[in-house]
């Protein structure tokens, strides 16, 4: 709403707490707790725009991208983020039991479930975690942010 967006907005979380912070911006036009990897309680077809960020390396990746995929409009888009893991280097949130993907991987699991992907834009440290070493440091947490099209 504060862009201008005039349509339906809906917002689910697992969280009641998130909800109830969802609830105090004004912004939605319906909100309900769930855990979307049940399934989400709306009708197929029904989303121009399916937004999910900061939750699949806690998500079985393949069930949510189907039940995206299920949800959006067959000119809907997919807004998704993924925390990202660079070959090379170790998960900065494995010790917290949170793994990153490989862009590769990312991009295969989306064609695989029917996404094109149309942007990708990352960061180098979208968030930072403390360090294992427990010593009050401080580790990146790189991501990806990509804009995606269903496929027919």
């Amino acid at each position: 709403r504060m862009v201008g967006y005039g349509g339906m907005l809906s917002g689910v979380d697992i969280s009641p707490g998130m909800v109830d912070q969802a609830h105090g911006r004004r912004c939605y036009d319906v909100l309900w707790a769930q855990d979307v990897r049940e399934g989400v309680e709306a009708e197929t077809g029904s989303a121009d725009v399916v937004l999910c960020t900061g939750a699949m390396e806690l998500l079985n990746v393949s069930a949510a991208l189907t039940e995206f995929r299920r949800l959006l409009t067959s000119t809907g888009e997919l807004w998704i983020s993924f925390q990202l893991r660079d070959a090379a280097q170790k998960d900065s949130t494995a010790h917290q039991h949170v793994q990153g993907m490989e862009m590769s991987d990312i991009e295969r699991e989306l064609c695989e479930h029917g996404f094109n992907v149309r942007s990708v834009e990352t960061c180098a440290s979208a968030f930072f975690t403390p360090s294992p070493a427990q010593d009050g440091s401080l580790l990146p947490v790189p991501y990806a942010f990509l804009r995606c099209v269903r496929t027919c």
